[in-house]
């Protein structure tokens, strides 16, 4: 049986190039003789070739359109990631001027009541606040070096009654809050001037003892500091009858008492380092 042999490619090609170039000159030549016949092998080839032609300009734009949008779309991804890290500085200079802001406020209070109130102060920050849950004590950031000493008076910015000095170190001291059960300051209600004793019950809210129902307290009535337990300077906020309980074969009334101090809130406080009577 015979083996059928075949030409390699490059003897194909070759031979097809030689086919190719013998036609073509041979097209020229008669061309040359017969012009007519030669305008219409071309519009003949230019229709065979048309759809090439077509492809391969359809090819180049789609391969052209795409590398603009490759460039295009890594230009904006580039833009995003710059508009987002600008985004961020923008946020953070904003949440600093907030702050900046706030301290200027807390100032400010501080500078009323310095002024308001005739006392002699020191602003001190919270730093910790006691994580046992058995007692309502926060430390501040100022001690016996800057003239902080127990039983000190300490106030929110706004001036009202935050809670006293009972621990003073060098740098920092410990601060019994209002809401502290072991806390007690001698009341007034402002508007009758009825008297009791103002004390923590552990929460948010404070109690007003000992006053006798016929001073008739009221539900809005301001309560303050009296000054006469010598723990307390007289005529400082201490908060605002939210509730009054009248029994009826009890003595005393009772009443429960907001804070004015926000306790949830404290950063700046204030601690008095003495003071003189307020008229």
């Amino acid at each position: 049986m015979p083996v059928k042999q075949t030409l390699p490619g490059r003897a194909r090609l070759f031979i097809l190039s030689l086919v190719l170039l013998g036609v073509s000159l041979f097209l020229t030549a008669y061309s040359a003789r017969h012009p007519s016949l030669g305008e219409s092998g071309w519009v003949l080839v230019s229709q065979i070739l048309w759809p090439l032609k077509r492809a391969y300009s359809f090819s180049a734009d789609s391969l052209t359109a795409a590398i603009e949008g490759y460039v295009f779309l890594t230009e904006v991804e580039k833009e995003n990631e710059t508009l987002k890290k600008e985004l961020g500085a923008l946020r953070f200079e904003n949440a600093r001027l907030v702050e900046i802001e706030a301290e200027n406020k807390r100032l400010k209070a501080l500078l009323n009541v310095k002024e308001e109130t005739k006392v002699e102060v020191v602003a001190a920050n919270v730093i910790a606040w006691d994580p046992s849950y058995l007692s309502q004590i926060l430390t501040i950031n100022r001690g016996t070096r800057h003239g902080v000493n127990n039983g000190m008076t300490v106030l929110a910015v706004d001036g009202s009654i935050v809670g006293r000095v009972v621990r003073s170190g060098p740098r920092t001291s410990r601060v019994l809050l209002l809401l502290d059960a072991a806390s007690g300051v001698d009341a007034l209600i402002q508007r009758n001037r009825a008297r009791g004793v103002l004390e923590g019950k552990g929460s948010d809210s404070v109690a007003l003892r000992y006053v006798v129902k016929t001073d008739e307290v009221q539900k809005g009535d301001r309560v303050i500091s009296s000054g006469l337990d010598g723990l307390y300077p007289p005529g400082f906020t201490l908060g605002e009858v939210v509730e009054v309980i009248n029994e009826t074969h009890a003595i005393f009334s009772d009443i429960t008492v907001k804070p004015t101090a926000d306790f949830r809130r404290l950063e700046t406080v204030i601690v008095v380092l003495s003071f003189e009577d307020r008229d």
